[in-house]
Order: C-alpha cells, then sequence, then structure tokens
C-alpha cells in the first residue's frame, strides 16, 4: 500500500534524527540510505506517492508511484 511522499519524510527524518543522536546505531550503510534518501524526499512533491517494492534479491525499493521513478534503495 503505497504512503505519500510526506509520511516517509517524516518517518526517515526522525530515524535521521536518532541515528545522529545515538539512540540507534544501525549499520554504516543504513545511515548513509537514511541520510540520502531523506534528501530526496525532500525534493520531491510532499502528495505524491511512494510504494516499497521488495525484489528476490531482498532489496527494498522506494518508488515514486507516479513515474516508477526509484527514490531509494536498501540492499540486506
Amino acid at each position: 500500500m503505497p504512503n505519500s511522499v510526506e509520511h516517509f519524510l517524516f518517518v526517515y527524518q526522525r530515524r535521521k534524527s536518532m541515528q545522529d543522536k545515538g539512540a540507534t546505531n544501525p549499520p554504516d550503510s543504513v545511515k548513509k540510505f537514511t541520510s540520502s534518501f531523506v534528501e530526496v524526499l525532500k525534493r520531491q512533491n510532499p502528495s505524491d506517492m511512494v510504494e516499497i517494492v521488495k525484489d528476490q534479491n531482498r532489496a527494498t525499493r522506494f518508488v515514486l508511484v507516479k513515474n516508477g521513478e526509484v527514490l531509494g534503495e536498501l540492499q540486506k
């Protein structure tokens, strides 16, 4: 089920803040993803919809519904 860019921006800004404060300490690859994903989301229309797509290789992609653009990809 897709959610808005605004939703994901809120969630990932919160995660980034927690990482920056040391409240959470995920792997560096996740920290890098979080930081870059927040920056990408800031440039999008807040009302656009984003869908989470997982592939066979366990990658998670955040895809803009209106045009299929991959906004972020997180490898497991």
